[in-house]
């Protein structure tokens, strides 16, 4: 459903689930702080309260990874801000955070129904898990109804409940890819 999430210098309308509107309500309100990262696909227009002016499609999102303690059992995943695409004003920050993991390790069932991300790109949830006969290991992700195969060699790092996927690198001009890519966009070499 599309509904409008205010931020502290403007505010973003973007398609979200019912799910993710009462995460976003503080107040009675929507904010976008409190859901964090939206994928930009899913973002129909902002408004920017500097230049009082509403645009089609999504602002500049920006993120870092950062993994870092703030206390005890918590750790602050992921940092980012939406900013006007026209005068870099911010329109929002968020912030991702998360339990740190005593063990250093993940259960392959806390994986199901994690978020996956390719940079900004939320590729969709891990549904299943499988494994081929020649014992490759593979992710199962849907998004709008469609499934696809990631294979586990495209994880670049899990973090509480996101996975984050590295691109196929050119080895010919060293352009990061698609995970999925076949070809190098920049080249056209194999990948």
């Amino acid at each position: 459903m599309i509904r409008r999430l205010k931020g502290s210098g403007g505010y973003i309308t973007a398609d979200i689930t019912d799910e993710e509107a009462s995460k976003a309500r503080l107040a009675g309100e929507l904010f976008i702080t409190a859901l964090g990262k939206i994928d930009a696909k899913r973002i129909v227009s902002y408004h920017c309260n500097n230049c009082s002016k509403e645009f089609d499609g999504a602002p500049k999102i920006s993120s870092d990874l950062l993994n870092e303690v703030v206390t005890e059992g918590h750790v602050l995943i992921e940092q980012g801000e939406y900013s006007c695409n026209v005068c870099s004003n911010i329109i929002a920050i968020y912030k991702i955070f998360g339990k740190s993991m005593d063990s250093g390790h993940t259960s392959i069932k806390d994986l199901l129904e994690m978020r996956v991300y390719h940079g900004d790109e939320d590729v969709g949830r891990i549904k299943d898990i499988v494994v081929d006969k020649s014992l490759r290991v593979s992710l199962v992700v849907t998004s709008d109804e469609k499934s696809i195969n990631i294979p586990w060699e495209s994880i670049k790092s899990i973090n509480d409940n996101t996975i984050y996927l590295k691109g196929r690198v050119c080895s010919t001009c060293g352009y990061e890819n698609s995970y999925i890519a076949e070809f190098c966009i920049e080249c056209g070499n194999r990948v």
